[in-house]
């Protein structure tokens, strides 16, 4: 599966060096990827239309929604 971030950042590489026209390189801050993106938009809509009266099992729950988020993320590269 892609890393690809769900929120890029363009922040400097604080290790690189100063140069006349600014920073030398650009990195990107990955923070949450897109697949981590596309499953807790699955899971909120998976818990928000269950009936809460029953417990269930949370581990599963996290599980169903990253296979959600694998299927997304093949959708995606069709």
């Amino acid at each position: 599966m892609s890393n690809t971030p769900a929120f890029p950042l363009n922040t400097p590489k604080w290790h690189e060096s100063v140069s006349d026209t600014g920073f030398q390189d650009i990195d990107f801050t990955m923070g949450m990827t897109l697949r981590d993106y596309f499953a807790a938009k699955a899971m909120q809509g998976w818990v928000a239309g269950t009936n809460h009266t029953r417990p269930f099992d949370y581990s599963r729950v996290a599980s169903f929604a990253y296979e959600l988020a694998d299927a997304m993320m093949e959708a995606r590269d069709l």
